[in-house]
């Protein structure tokens, strides 16, 4: 949710609607909530089954500073459409390329959002791509995607944002403690599949001075922990049950005729498979000192 990429998907939205709908979800209470022990969204037996119309509200900060809003929504499609929708547009060739290479190993199951972001600078509108992966987990198509089709096999496993369903959930039992490396490479990158990498950190200095030429050898690994920890939200009226997963990342980078650096960020995700994020703290280092801390909370579903 922080420096996503954002994808040239106008054509999706005006093919396919995406987003257009009114109404409103279950998800939304007009205030009146039910007996203080209720669970309005519990875990178990819950299901991520997005509708176009349902809105998801976001307030975000940053370093402790209130960054802006977010509106966004979820819409099924399949990977033959969104392709279509791509091709409409010139300059959407990479996308293309890594859903049929999704596709290719299996991917079935594709979901695009399309999100408004309002801040002090304005507004933005942009779009991105989600899969129901191996894992059964939720992955967004980001830059990570593009360092070449040949890691695609494991670049599709990593960073899950939430699970799809309750039954996929590590059971509520906060002894439990499991944790998972998702991706340990070590590969040689040009210097376009670094900066697809570290885009998160395209405005730091190291990256910014990198060579057009540049070779590098990079090592990532990550790692991903779950819990069976719980915890409670209310949101637009209803007490949402939530769980825990968090993710870290670390790159060792070393390119000729430059510095090595090492970058690194965190994640932990407080979610319901029924509504996806309800909560994402996220922070960045270089050389393992902390450079930034975002947030992002839900506050309304309507």
């Amino acid at each position: 949710m922080k420096k996503s990429m954002t994808l040239l998907a106008t054509s999706l939205f005006a093919l396919y609607g995406c987003g257009s709908g009114g109404g409103s979800s279950s998800g939304s209470t007009d205030g009146n909530k039910g007996p203080s022990n209720q669970v309005d969204y519990p875990i178990v037996s819950s299901v991520f089954a997005p509708k176009p119309e349902t809105t998801l509200s976001y307030s975000f900060t940053k370093d402790g500073q209130t960054e802006g809003v977010m509106t966004m929504n979820f819409t099924p499609l399949s990977g033959e459409l969104i392709i279509t929708g791509l091709e409409e547009e010139t300059g959407n060739e990479a996308v293309v390329q890594v859903i049929n290479d999704l596709i290719n190993y299996g991917i079935t199951e594709f979901y695009v959002s399309e999100g408004i972001m309002t801040n002090v600078e304005g507004t933005e509108e942009d779009g991105s791509i989600y899969f129901a992966g191996p894992d059964r987990g939720l992955h967004e198509i980001t830059n990570a995607y593009f360092i070449g089709s040949q890691y695609i096999t494991t670049v599709m496993h990593s960073s899950p944002l939430f699970r799809l369903k309750g039954a996929d959930v590590k059971e509520n039992n906060p002894i439990i403690d499991i944790s998972k490396e998702t991706v340990s490479l070590q590969m040689t990158l040009d210097a376009e599949a670094v900066a697809n990498m570290l885009s998160d950190f395209e405005d730091h200095q190291w990256v910014e001075n990198l060579p057009s030429n540049a070779s590098c050898q990079v090592t990532w690994q990550q790692e991903i922990n779950e819990t069976g920890v719980r915890k409670s939200f209310t949101v637009s009226g209803k007490s949402i049950e939530a769980a825990n997963l968090t993710e870290k990342n670390t790159y060792y980078i070393g390119c000729v005729g430059m510095d090595s650096a090492e970058f690194g960020t965190s994640s932990e995700r407080w979610f319901n498979p029924s509504i996806g994020l309800i909560e994402q703290i996220e922070l960045m280092s270089v050389e393992q000192s902390t450079i930034e801390e975002s947030a992002a909370s839900l506050t309304s579903i309507s």
